[in-house]
Order: C-alpha cells, then structure tokens, then sequence
C-alpha cells in the first residue's frame, strides 16, 4: 500500500490521497490491534524472558506507528508535510516487520505455540474488525483528512 502511495501522490489530487492514507492507517490499526490482543500474548505465553524483551520492544514500535497514524489521520492531505508524514510511517512499519521476521518469527516456528489455532483467530479477529462499521469519529477524521466539509442538512 505505501508503494501504491509513492506512485501515485505526484500526480493524485488530496482527495486520492487522503484515501490511500486512510486505507494505510485503517490496515495498519487492525493488524496492531490483531497483534496486540491475540498473537503477542500468546507468543509471550511460550516463549523465554529474552523473547518478553523483543515483544516489549515491539509493542513500543506500536506506539511510535500508533502515534504517527493518529497524526495521519489528523492531518489534511494537502498540508504540506503530509507526504513526508506517509513516507516516514512507511519507513517504521518496514522496520518493525523486519524485526519481527528476523526475531519474533523465527522463534515462534521453533516454539510450541499453535500457529494453525493462533493463526485462526488471528484471522477471525481481523475479518471482524475490517468489516466493523466506522464510527462518527473515524467518518469525521476521513473528512478532515480528504479536506472535505460536513455538507449541510
């Protein structure tokens, strides 16, 4: 999605924009929310105190991603540092998932976590959440975003 992004920010008007961000910010919530609320705890159910220490740096990269997609999202797609803002989220997520190929994810192939039952639910939580309704705050974060104004009625 962030090279989908790059390609087209030159030439996409803000409306485009601000919707290729929203989807990248959308994306990105449920896969932390996912990691957060099923795969970390049950990685740190199996694993050693030296993988406690990876999953605790991973859930600060969380927050560092989380911190910067909150701005995203608050943030009109024709300010001026909304195409830095992007290309700079883009540059932790692909740290954060090179961590955990290289760290994380290794260790839990060799673990005796139940990779097909965590990877159901992983699945199943985040089909749940992709397809939730948005709220009235999410609706008027896209707004602001895509610079678009309530309309009157």
């Amino acid at each position: 999605m962030f090279c989908s992004y790059e390609r087209r920010r030159r030439h996409a008007d803000h409306l485009e924009k601000g919707k290729l961000a929203l989807r990248i910010c959308r994306t990105l919530t449920v896969h932390a929310t996912v990691e957060q609320e099923i795969f970390y705890p049950a990685v740190a159910a199996v694993l050693d105190a030296e993988a406690a220490d990876l999953l605790g740096q991973a859930n600060i990269e969380h927050g560092g991603i989380e911190g910067l997609v909150s701005k995203v999202e608050d943030t009109p797609a024709d300010d001026p540092l909304f195409d830095s803002m992007i290309e700079v989220l883009a540059t932790y997520v692909a740290r954060h998932v090179t961590m955990e190929e290289e760290k994380i994810f290794s260790w839990v192939r060799h673990s005796r976590l139940d990779l097909l039952g965590t990877g159901e639910r992983l699945v199943a939580r985040r089909l749940e959440l992709s397809t939730a309704r948005l709220g009235r705050q999410l609706v008027r974060q896209a707004r602001k975003v895509m610079g678009r104004k309530r309309s009157p009625g």
